[in-house]
This record gives C-alpha cells, structure tokens and sequence, in this order.
C-alpha cells in the first residue's frame, strides 16, 4: 500500500502482508543506517508446518542419546516426545551455535535440544523467543465431545 511499517508491531506487518497464496506483494527494504534501499517481490504462498520435523532432524543429527523437544498437549494423546537416536554427526567434536535476536521457532529448538543434552555451548544475544510450535485445536468439536 506504499505505506511504511517502520514501527509497527510484528504482527501489525504480517498482517499487512499477508493474502491468497499465488499473489504477489512488493516490500521495499531500507536497512537502519543505509540510504539505500531495495524491493523485492514475493509470491505469497501457504506455510507448510514442517518446521517441528526439520528441526528434530537437524538436531538428531547432532545428538547421540537424549530428549530433542516434546510435544504437550491438553490431553494424554496430544502429548509425544522425540529422542535422539544414536547415530551422530561429529562426535565428540565440541560445538558452539550463535544465535542473535532474529533467531527463532526451528533455531531456538535445535541450540535448545543442543544446549540441554550437553552438546553444545549457546552464545550471543537473547533470541527472538518463538522457541514453541503451536497449533490449534477444534474448540467446537473438543466442547462437543466433552458435554
């Protein structure tokens, strides 16, 4: 809409972002401190949740033993846990995973799976704090099953 987001919440400029998958939106980008500016076109498209597998798998390759994220639910069978099986790339090759402000969800949960099994040391500024995968349940049907 030619208008800025400077300022805006991160939500606010999703938001605005957002559309039907297939179209397209323009973002011009002006980096703090630089008088240049660029624009790039995207093609909208649907998020495929896959983030949670990718980084299980991307963590397991690092880890020979040990928990790498679980799942809690509000019920017993939304409930499941993901361990590390015992095959591991570069074992026993110390590791250290930097992570800065913009890091988040699939990188917060490998250095966290990383960090909490004592494979590696995380370093740098506080993540952005996604660090959770998150769904919705059917409140119409959960209530419907309940009454």
């Amino acid at each position: 809409d030619d208008e800025p987001l400077s300022g805006s919440a991160l939500a606010q400029a999703i938001a605005r972002m957002r559309g039907q998958a297939g179209t397209s939106v323009s973002l011009t980008i002006r980096r703090a401190g630089l008088d240049q500016e660029f624009t790039v076109s995207l093609t909208r498209d649907t998020i495929r949740r896959q983030v949670l597998r990718e980084a299980v798998q991307i963590a397991d390759a690092f880890l020979s033993e040990g928990e790498i994220v679980s799942l809690r639910g509000r019920t017993p069978s939304n409930q499941r846990t993901w361990q590390a099986d015992a095959n591991e790339l570069l074992a026993g090759v110390p590791m250290l995973v930097l992570i800065d402000k913009r890091s988040a969800s699939a990188s917060e949960l490998v250095a966290a799976a990383l960090q909490e099994n004592g494979r590696a040391q995380v370093m740098g500024q506080r993540s952005f704090g996604k660090g959770t995968v998150q769904s919705t349940i059917r409140w119409a049907r959960t209530k419907a099953r309940s009454s």
